[in-house]
Formats: structure tokens, C-alpha cells, sequence
């Protein structure tokens, strides 16, 4: 084990020179990583969070940069993601930490300064899909639509050296989250819109079995008046 975080420190020395980076492992390194290790790895981090109240988010953070930025083919994510989510969602820092992880990933991608190394800017683009693609049955909740927003309005733009680095090391399809967030928030708001309509018809049916047909209505009050024209004993 002591190995694999040697590799992983090396690893993420080399990855970025971004200044003030939190710990960021290389994508094409982290998919070598098997389920054991990966789980093995976000379980100790989970633990240290729990031990270390200072670095608590920092840890549960670095749990996230390495989990998200490892290539789902696998679909290793979905695997051991329940233990990290629960964990952020219990001490109430699903919002912080993923406010940072989030914003983090978007200044990397759209730094200009050349800050960011190629191969770093892949990770974080594989990164925000994997999340997306992760929370994309949760956009409902009003927390995670609103990071979907964020990285909408991002309007990211993959460059040229993003592209050839993706197929340098572990041939990788890189995909837009910008473009992905806004595809899946579309989505959400044509179900609204469905959703409000079918509510307005049901309401309309509810209202309509609950009116008196205007014939009835007439029936009604010519009985009424018969009544009142009979003499009373």
C-alpha cells in the first residue's frame, strides 16, 4: 500500500504545476488502479477525514479528485462512490466540498496562464463528466442542480493540447461537461414542463367531476318552482 501512494505522489508531482492544486493524480495512472485499490484508498481517506477535523474537507476532497478522475469504463465509480457521498452527505459537506472540487476543476480547464499542465487538464475534464454522469439522476435536488448550472454557464472549451494529450498516454474521448450539463438541465426542464402540465389536467378533470351539468342545474330549479306554485295544506 505504501507503494501505491508513492506512485500516486510521483504521479501527481508530475501532473501540475498548478499553483495551490490540491494532491491531483494523472488519469491515464489512475486507470491501472484496481477496484481494491481504489476503494482501499477512499475508505483511508474517509478514515483520516474522521481523524484529522482541520483537514476533514481537504481529505474528503482529495477523495473526490482521485475517485472522479480515474476513467469509468469499468464502471468502477458506482462501485465504492456510496461510502464517499454518504460520508459528505452525514457531516454536511456534500456542498462545500463539492462547491471546491467543482470550481477547482473549471479554474484548471479555463487557466490561460499555462499553469496547468495538458495532462492535468484531461484529468479534470474526466473529472466534472464522471460527476455529472454520477449525479445526473439527482439534478432534482436543488444542491446538485445548481453545481449543474455552474458547470453549464462554464461554457468550457476543450484546446487543441487537451485533445492531443487525451490520446498520448491512454486513448481517451474527451466530452464537454459544459455541453453535457446544459444537454441534462434541458432534460429537467421539458420534465417540468410535462410535469406542470399534466398537473393543470388533472386539476382541470378534478374540477370538471366536481360541476353540475347545467341541465341538471335547470331540472333542479324548474322542480323547485313546481313545488312552489303547489297551495300548502
Amino acid at each position: 500500500m505504501k507503494l501505491f501512494y508513492l506512485f500516486l505522489i510521483l504521479t501527481a508531482m508530475a501532473s501540475t504545476s498548478f499553483a495551490q492544486t490540491r494532491t491531483l493524480f494523472a488519469y491515464h495512472r489512475l486507470a491501472t488502479k484496481d477496484l481494491d485499490q481504489v476503494d482501499r484508498y477512499i475508505r483511508e481517506k474517509i478514515q483520516a477525514s474522521r481523524k484529522n477535523e482541520e483537514r476533514k474537507e481537504s481529505h474528503l476532497l482529495e477523495a473526490m479528485l482521485a475517485l472522479y478522475g480515474r476513467p469509468n469504463s469499468d464502471n468502477l465509480i458506482e462501485k465504492v462512490s456510496s461510502g464517499l457521498t454518504s460520508e459528505l452527505r452525514s457531516t454536511e459537506l456534500f456542498e462545500p466540498v463539492t462547491k471546491t472540487f467543482i470550481t477547482e476543476a473549471l479554474s484548471a480547464i479555463k487557466n490561460k496562464n499555462n499553469d496547468v499542465t495538458p495532462d492535468a487538464v484531461v484529468t479534470y475534464l474526466i473529472m466534472l463528466e464522471n460527476w455529472i454522469l454520477e449525479f445526473k439522476s439527482q439534478i432534482t435536488d436543488s444542491e446538485v442542480e445548481k453545481f449543474f448550472v455552474q458547470i453549464r454557464e462554464a461554457k468550457i472549451e476543450i484546446t487543441s493540447k487537451a485533445r492531443q494529450a487525451s490520446q498520448t498516454h491512454m486513448p481517451y474521448r474527451l466530452v464537454n461537461p459544459s455541453d453535457l450539463a446544459s444537454r441534462l438541465l434541458k432534460e429537467l426542464e421539458q420534465q417540468r414542463k410535462e410535469d406542470k402540465k399534466r398537473l393543470n389536467n388533472s386539476l382541470k378533470e378534478k374540477k370538471g367531476s366536481f360541476d353540475i351539468p347545467e341541465d341538471s342545474k335547470n331540472k333542479e330549479l324548474d322542480q323547485t318552482n313546481e313545488k312552489m306554485k303547489e297551495p300548502s295544506e
